[in-house]
């Protein structure tokens, strides 16, 4: 009698120990943020976690699903995901596949993996966990896309693009190609020395740009000389500046061919040369003046180069003091003078702006000096003067291309996210072209507006009267008109542009008399923004300028793309890091490089079967498990291994390979090496207490 009382209160304490059990292992499992459900032979579901029913709320499914089949409740799955259901009952191995189901209007990425449960060597239930990784999959689409954008810039560029980490050449576009003669094997291959393609004068310029590069610096620019595969010389401009790609960061390289622009500044300067040697008797307009600039005669193209002619000087309407631009005469009052010229008989070279008689603007090359009597007294001033615009507007173009590069490179590399890249390139371009102020929007494709993102120039009493967000349908404003009908806009003066004609009265408003207003638009991405430049008196915009904007504006899309998609990577990463950190399921991340290198090295010695071989040496499998390092671990991790650190977790780790995990850590060893790159395993371990542990 006592014998069965005791029987009955030791069943009763084991019901109770099982229902808290149960009770326990349901929490668990409700706490997961995974969404779960089991299933029996019969694919009858018959357990659902929180997680799941919540899942099934969101995709209007009914939560009513437990001890009904999976084809009642999801008759959108496809015929496959009851086979490899079959395929888990049948094998007992764990099955992980990608997803896409529509349901209705959506499309859900998802993660799933079959677990088997087993009884007495049987598959009797399947674990099945889901994970939308919707999000995760539309952001690495978008990397892919973004480095497939650059990839197709790069091939297309007229430069040379080059990529290298640490000394070894990892990318080069075409061009690299076509003009240095290797072949993109030769430059990829591991004995590659890419110092060889500097001719020896520049070699401490490549020096300089590695150094840059290895030190951290973001940004470095000269002028060197490269060498060809068949020895042929080119000059160039090269570009080197720290940026990530794959793994780590590389250095980038923007090699620019000068070599035809420096033999074009060497004929120039042959060319002036000579002009100068021919300039003392007659070129281009033959002078001689008085000492106080009083001209004694004109003679040669006077009328080609000003539009007025010989007499019309010599009678002073006008006086050649009269045509310059008031900024440029620098004391020259009634004509060239002798202010500024030594006391000998060496030319004195200047250059100044003079005014057609149509009002077209002429670059003058002067070229004078005085002539002295025998007792060293100035007589007169003679010498040419020569029409250099040609010149001049090359040298401008030229300089104007470096600044807009310049200023575009500068924004990408040196700003920390796109409102400050705005910034920069927008005060930029205020400054470069004499403008008053400035806005530029982004376009928000869901509320159709165009967000102000940066302004510059504008008052207090301006910002809170005129300037803030535009909605692109709104008739009343030029940057949405231009957002609307991605068209340009050019006004030197609003009150004579058909453009703006129904604009007019609020420019007048605001206070503008002239406008530059350029959509940016992205081949891929649509309307990305609009770039609004202002003044406040009219101005003329010559094409040098509009050339100059327009440039600026599409290198500005370019870096505006790439900054997105790095602020778009950085929110990705944000969201796995937090995932990741509070995952209620242990984590953590090795770096398996080690192990790696030491497999290829076992291939290239003549291992081809890896199973058998670490079967037979348990040492070579201990010698690679000494090269795993634990670089990243979350809390439930620490939890489960009863550690705080990840050296502590390590030393975990590497003591239950040699005591525990041997068998377990030698087949994932050996999937690696069939070139597997994702795998379960089921083994017994211990905590850092030595409690033991399944997992």
């Amino acid at each position: 009698m006592q014998n069965d009382k005791q029987h009955q209160v030791s069943r009763r304490e084991l019901l109770a120990e099982l229902r808290r059990s149960e009770a326990q292992y349901k929490s668990t499992i409700d706490s997961m943020t995974d969404a779960l459900h089991v299933v029996d032979r019969d694919l009858r579901i018959i357990l659902m976690n929180r997680a799941f029913l919540d899942w099934h709320e969101k995709l209007g499914l009914s939560r009513d699903a437990v001890g009904k089949v999976l084809t009642e409740v999801y008759d959108f799955l496809p015929a496959s995901v009851e086979q490899e259901y079959r395929r888990v009952f049948e094998t007992g191995e764990p099955l992980t596949t990608d997803e896409v189901v529509r349901i209705g209007d959506s499309e859900i990425t998802t993660e799933t993996r079959k677990i088997p449960i087993l009884a007495n060597g049987k598959v009797v239930k399947v674990i099945t966990m889901i994970r939308d990784i919707t999000d995760r999959k539309s952001i690495e689409r978008a990397l892919m896309q973004s480095e497939s954008k650059f990839k197709t810039l790069a091939e297309g560029s007229p430069n040379m693009i080059f990529m290298n980490r640490m000394g070894r050449i990892v990318y080069v576009n075409k061009k690299c190609i076509e003009i240095m003669g290797y072949t993109r094997e030769e430059f990829y291959a591991p004995g590659f020395d890419f110092f060889c393609v500097a001719a020896p004068e520049s070699i401490t310029q490549m020096a300089e740009g590695y150094s840059a590069y290895t030190e951290g610096r973001v940004y470095h620019s000269h002028e060197m000389t490269l060498v060809t595969k068949q020895g042929r010389k080119i000059a160039c401009i090269v570009t080197w500046s720290a940026v990530d790609y794959g793994d780590g960061k590389v250095m980038l390289g923007v090699v620019t061919d000068i070599t035809d622009r420096k033999r074009a500044e060497e004929a120039l300067r042959t060319s002036e040369d000579k002009y100068r040697s021919f300039v003392e008797n007659f070129h281009g307009i033959a002078y001689r003046g008085g000492l106080d600039g009083t001209p004694i005669f004109f003679h040669g193209d006077v009328r080609r180069i000003t539009g007025y002619t010989e007499e019309d000087f010599l009678g002073g309407k006008p006086s050649w003091a009269d045509i310059i631009l008031p900024e440029d005469r620098l004391g020259l009052h009634g004509g060239p003078s002798t202010e500024g010229f030594p006391d000998d008989e060496q030319p004195v070279e200047r250059e100044y702006r003079i005014t057609r008689r149509d009002g077209r603007i002429r670059w003058i090359h002067q070229s004078l000096r005085p002539v002295f009597d025998q007792s060293g007294a100035a007589l007169y001033l003679q010498g040419a003067l020569y029409d250099v615009t040609e010149r001049k507007v090359a040298e401008d173009t030229v300089a104007r291309e470096r600044s807009a590069f310049a200023l575009t490179v500068d924004a990408a590399i040196n700003s920390r996210d796109i409102d400050e890249v705005c910034d920069k390139v927008l005060s930029g371009l205020v400054s470069t072209l004499g403008f008053d102020c400035g806005t530029v929007r982004l376009y928000d494709p869901e509320s159709r507006t165009l967000r102000l993102v940066r302004t510059h120039g504008f008052t207090p009493t301006e910002m809170d009267r005129y300037i803030h967000d535009q909605h692109i349908d709104d008739s009343r404003y030029v940057a949405a008109l231009v957002g609307r009908t991605l068209k340009a806009v050019w006004a030197p003066d609003v009150l004579h542009s058909d453009d703006l004609e129904a604009h007019r009265q609020r420019c007048l408003d605001v206070g503008v008399r002239s406008v530059i207003s350029w959509p940016l638009v992205s081949a891929d991405r649509g309307l990305l923004g609009v770039m609004h430049l202002l003044g406040r008196s009219p101005r003329d915009i010559p094409e040098e300028d509009r050339a100059f904007f327009r440039t600026v504006c599409e290198l500005f899309m370019v870096v505006l793309e790439r900054k997105q998609a790095e602020q778009d990577i950085r929110r990705s990463e944000a969201r796995y890091k937090s995932r990741f950190e509070n995952s209620p399921i242990a984590l953590w991340e090795e770096d398996f490089s080690g192990a790696k290198r030491y497999i290829d090295k076992l291939r290239e010695s003549g291992v081809g079967d890896f199973e058998a071989y670490f079967r037979e040496h348990p040492e070579e499998v201990m010698a690679c498990a000494e090269t795993v390092t634990i670089v990243g671990a979350n809390r439930a991790a620490m939890d489960l291994y009863d550690t705080r650190s990840l050296e502590g977790l390590a030393r975990v780790s590497r003591a239950n390979i040699k005591a525990r995990a041997f068998d377990a850590f030698q087949k994932g060893l050996t999937l690696v090496a069939q070139g597997e790159t994702g795998f379960d395993l089921d083994y017994e371990t211990l905590t850092a207490e030595g409690e033991p542990l399944f997992v």
